[in-house]
């Protein structure tokens, strides 16, 4: 194929192929063809069977290398779930190498292959859910520290595909939001949605022509919305978010935490300030909550499960569930098999949702599995009535083994009920006006953690970097970048001590109020959008101050009365 420059009468450029003038594609007969390449001086291989592509213009910028390596690592990315592998080989000159030639895979395959290096204990987990009656599917990979390398380009943290396509990629600022808060394993996720099974119609809505983005419609909105419960409420993710956040901060804060004690101080004397910030703050430790572990131990799942049971308030071997009518509900049931059963691409089992005796796909609304404990969310049927009692039944279908597991359980309809208004769960606006803060109306006091040059990588910085912000539920942790050139060309003009250790407490204090008031903007402000990356919006804000931030504060502790008046 070769492509066509747009010409007189043609709307854009286009492909062709080539045929001979009748218009079928040239073909003979032979039994093999010498055209596989070796490395230069050596004859070509014969090719017996298969398909042979040569590309011959391409455009391989930032991949300069063997093209076993990069380029390798992107195609499989692009391509996570290849249904058949291929064989690529470098044919360029001037490359070195200790081969020439590697199999392509796909990304999903290749950690199948290798994940106990790569991946932590529990993952990947899977999850199927239903979006406007269309069914999705995703898996949730949680790379161990600084292994998600050659695996997930370094800001790309959600891949949309088609048939082991990937067709949009979202970048990791998603798990940044706060309603997910995974601001310390978020260059460590990857998560593959697989939308293969959406009509025609939902694929429109969800992707762009272009494949560079996805498209702003209700569905992809409310499939966002889904990832995000998903997201926010999976436990090994919490888990595992916890315990990095306690790794990162161990040994940075001392007992004392003078650098908070002083910011509080600062506060207190600005009754502005106060009114900002301080008003009813309880100071707590961020590092003294554990790590939640609903399974103690950890949890070695087998390949297939011995046993897959209900659990939940059963009474006399039933399990009964009131639920109103406007409203989905949840089952649980404890079993022994490995997270990613129901999504693994060999030997993955499947759970048959049955009402009435009658098979129910439409009503299964999602179904994630974690560390022994599989929860399936059943949908309300659309013509269920107040007082009406149902039957639902359950199986696992596996070609590996003959037992079904089979459960039953029942829901008896109720009116409809508003649960924000009952005190079961809490409303967006008590949500919203509740984060970053403490029970007692103040924002929690902030930790803040010095970082140095040696230190960069871990946390994305470089020298004009000025303070990074990690969001969590309690409220949030700054890294001040304590190398920042122009905190350091400020302190070598000047040899008094006294005088440095001045200007590095004014950078201090200065830059962390800055942040605060960028998250306190966000997080009061009344059509406050969630999905803000708030992280980012401090990163950007306070590196656009730091060149003028000393300066500036060294020139208004000089400015008094006379200099307005020119007296």
């Amino acid at each position: 194929v070769r492509k066509e420059t747009a010409r007189e009468g043609w709307k854009s450029s286009m492909y062709t192929y080539l045929t001979d003038r009748s218009g079928k594609i040239l073909s003979f007969d032979a039994v093999s063809l010498p055209i596989i390449p070796e490395t230069e001086g050596k004859p070509k291989q014969d090719m017996k069977y298969g398909t042979f592509i040569k590309l011959f213009n391409y455009d391989m910028k930032g991949y300069k290398t063997n093209i076993i390596m990069d380029y390798n690592y992107r195609l499989s990315l692009l391509v996570p779930e290849l249904a058949h592998p291929v064989r690529i080989r470098e044919c360029r000159n001037g490359f070195t190498g200790h081969t020439f030639a590697t199999t392509l895979s796909g990304m999903a395959t290749r950690l199948y292959d290798d994940k106990s290096g790569n991946i932590e204990d529990g993952f990947p987990s899977y999850e199927s859910f239903i979006v406007d009656s269309q069914q999705l599917e995703c898996s949730i990979y949680l790379f161990k520290k600084g292994k998600q390398e050659n695996y997930r380009g370094k800001h790309e943290g959600v891949l949309f595909t088609v048939n082991g396509q990937t067709h949009v990629i979202l970048q990791d600022s998603f798990f940044n939001t706060n309603k997910v808060n995974l601001s310390y394993i978020k260059d460590s996720i990857l998560l593959i949605v697989d939308c293969s099974k959406l009509d025609i119609p939902h694929q429109e809505d969800l992707f762009m022509t272009s494949r560079d983005r996805i498209r702003n419609s209700e569905f992809s909105k409310e499939l966002e919305e889904k990832l995000t419960d998903i997201l926010k409420s999976h436990r090994g993710l919490k888990d595992a978010e916890q315990k990095r956040r306690m790794e990162s901060l161990k040994n940075k804060i001392s007992d004392k935490k003078p650098l908070k004690d002083v910011l509080e101080n600062i506060l207190k004397k600005s009754a502005v300030l106060t009114k900002l910030f301080i008003t009813g703050t309880a100071i707590s430790s961020p590092i003294s909550g554990k790590v939640q572990n609903n399974n103690a131990g950890t949890f070695n799942g087998k390949k297939h499960p011995t046993f897959f049971k209900l659990t939940g308030k059963i009474k006399d071997g039933k399990l009964v569930k009131r639920i109103p009518i406007n409203h989905s509900f949840r089952v649980q049931f404890e079993t022994d098999v490995q997270n990613d059963y129901f999504g693994r691409i060999v030997d993955a089992g499947d759970l048959v949702l049955k009402m009435g005796g009658e098979v129910r796909k439409d009503l299964k609304q999602s179904l994630n599995l974690f560390n022994g404990i599989a929860t399936l969310t059943i949908s309300m049927p659309e013509d269920a009535k107040v007082g009406t009692r149902y039957k639902f039944e359950t199986e696992i279908i596996d070609s590996c083994i003959f037992e079904t597991f089979p459960n039953s359980f029942e829901m008896i309809v109720e009116e409809t009920q508003d649960y924000s208004q009952t005190g079961n769960s809490t409303g967006r606006a008590e949500r919203h006006n509740n984060i970053g803060k403490n029970t007692q109306g103040g924002f929690a006091m902030p930790e803040i953690i010095p970082v140095h040059k040696d230190e960069w990588e871990k946390y994305d910085m470089n020298e004009q970097s000025a303070l990074k912000y990690f969001s969590n539920e309690t409220g949030g942790d700054y890294y001040l970048n304590m190398d920042n050139t122009y905190l350091l060309n400020e302190l070598n003009s000047n040899r008094d001590e006294n005088k440095r250790e001045l200007t590095r407490s004014r950078y201090t204090y200065s830059m962390t109020l800055i942040a605060m008031s960028v998250v306190g903007y966000y997080k009061n402000r009344q059509e406050w959008d969630e999905d803000v990356d708030i992280n980012g919006q401090v990163e950007a804000i306070t590196t656009m101050v730091s060149p003028v931030l000393i300066p500036m504060l060294e020139a208004m502790a000089d400015l008094d009365i006379s200099s307005q008046t020119g007296e």
